[in-house]
């Protein structure tokens, strides 16, 4: 049964009022506290009497996002966090007045229960905070930092990505490397590169209907061989909901963004009206920049007739990518697309498409619920990665100092991209555990004509 144990707010009384639980001797199956710091101290209890904490326990505070990023949280954890971080406390507070006539709370609690009887309560596979720990631990020293494979051909190194031109053809390394404001990080995320070349590869495939692409194969976990093409001067990002860079030029009060209007009224979060396309300028360094429809044809940079074409291939591939991840329960918020002229002349999709490096996402069964309620999204992006380092006073600014990243946090990251994986594809994701991932690649673009 759920009975509450009232402790105080702090890491030493949670730890206590587990002890006196587990006294008890009952099956553990998840806590719930209205503290993190309480939870946490419910965790090391947990630990010490010998339990598998987070594999076996689901462990949620009310402010279960700092929780997570502490402890780490099983399948069940994850899929409960997603329905929002008030649902520990009208937990709480439903047991501590069984009277309550609160609608909303008699809404959320059900769903509770039914997420601990059952490991999912959508189409994909579980998170992978427990799935790959032991993976993850075992490749933090064997991330792919960077390449040397010049006899391939001319070598070009870009934030994430090492590109080889040889002949007609690109050979893309996606490294484990991972940027943030316009930064490269000085530490590399196990299995990265890999979850995004696989995952760029399955939505190149999945959307080839709508316009081709450069992909020639993937000989390798890492690797893309591609059609030699010349990329067009602009990033194409599609925005389906007001948040980062937009949300944050809307709060400062302006209502045009790269020529599109916004209307009054919306909040952080909010679905706008309609996507809209916001495109960038390329940056060579530094950050890029908005620029509009007209600027970028004044400027010289596209004629009306592409942009219009590269637009609308946009747009479909947005409601494509939306389509798709609505059919795994999240929702595709906003994404960047490349593309590029190809030898016959036509315009393909380059580089990457609907991965974490390049959009973001929510998950679609909380959302509402948390509009309402002015609560945070919990997203599926590298958003916190750009929070752990804003909550850090690193925001790319001159004369700002780039942490390092340590490495459980590291671990957390490549669990998180990991999770996006097989969140949006519905398949389990396999781990490439080559001691050696230079000499792997290496070998299998012998191979490459």
């Amino acid at each position: 049964g759920s009975t509450p144990l009232h402790a105080g707010f702090s890491e030493e009384h949670g730890f206590e009022a587990m002890q006196r639980i587990l006294a008890l001797n009952p099956p553990v199956t998840a806590v719930f506290s209205s503290s993190d710091v309480q939870a946490i101290g419910a965790w090391k209890a947990l630990r010490e009497a010998g339990k598998r904490v987070p594999e076996d326990v689901a462990l949620v505070g009310y402010d279960d996002l700092k929780t997570s990023a502490y402890v780490g949280l099983s399948s069940v954890a994850q899929d409960m966090v997603a329905t929002g971080e008030l649902a520990a406390k009208r937990l709480l507070f439903r047991l501590d007045n069984p009277g309550t006539t609160d609608r909303e709370d008699h809404q959320i609690v059900p769903r509770l229960k039914a997420r601990l009887s059952s490991s999912h309560s959508l189409n994909r596979p579980p998170m992978s905070i427990d799935t790959h720990r032991e993976a993850i631990q075992q490749q933090l020293n064997h991330t792919i930092g960077g390449t040397d494979f010049t006899h391939l051909g001319k070598k070009y190194q870009g934030k994430v990505r090492d590109t080889y031109q040889s002949g007609d053809r690109l050979i893309l390394v996606t490294t484990d490397r991972i940027s943030a404001f316009d930064q490269v990080l000085r530490q590399s995320i196990p299995f990265k590169g890999q979850v995004l070349n696989q995952l760029a590869a399955y939505f190149f495939e999945a959307t080839s209907d709508i316009v081709a692409n450069h992909i020639v194969s993937v000989p390798a976990p890492n690797v893309t061989v591609a059609l030699r093409c010349e990329p067009t001067s602009l990033e194409f990002v599609v925005r389906g909901y007001l948040v980062g860079h937009a949300w944050r030029t809307y709060r400062s009060g302006k209502r045009v963004l790269c020529g599109k209007t916004l209307p009054n009224g919306l909040r952080q979060n909010d679905r706008l009206p309609k996507p809209i396309l916001t495109p960038t300028t390329k940056a060579q360094e530094g950050h890029d920049e908005d620029i509009s429809r007209e600027e970028a044809i004044a400027q010289g940079l596209i004629t009306a007739a592409l942009f219009d074409q590269l637009e609308a291939y946009s747009l479909a591939l947005f409601e494509r990518g939306s389509q798709l991840a609505a059919s795994q329960g999240l929702i595709l918020v906003d994404t960047k697309y490349e593309f590029a002229r190809a030898p016959d002349g036509t315009y393909v999709l380059i580089d990457e498409v609907h991965t974490p490096d390049s959009s973001r996402y929510f998950y679609l069964e909380p959302f509402e619920g948390l509009q309402r309620m002015g609560k945070p999204q919990q997203q599926l992006s590298k958003e916190f990665v750009r929070e752990w380092l804003m909550s850090r006073d690193f925001q790319g600014q001159e004369g700002q100092t780039l942490p390092d990243l340590p490495d459980d946090f590291r671990a957390q990251v490549s669990a998180r991209y990991i999770a996006l994986y097989e969140s949006v594809t519905g398949k389990a994701f396999e781990p490439d555990m080559h001691p050696d991932p230079a000499a792997r690649m290496r070998k299998s673009l012998s191979r490459v004509p």
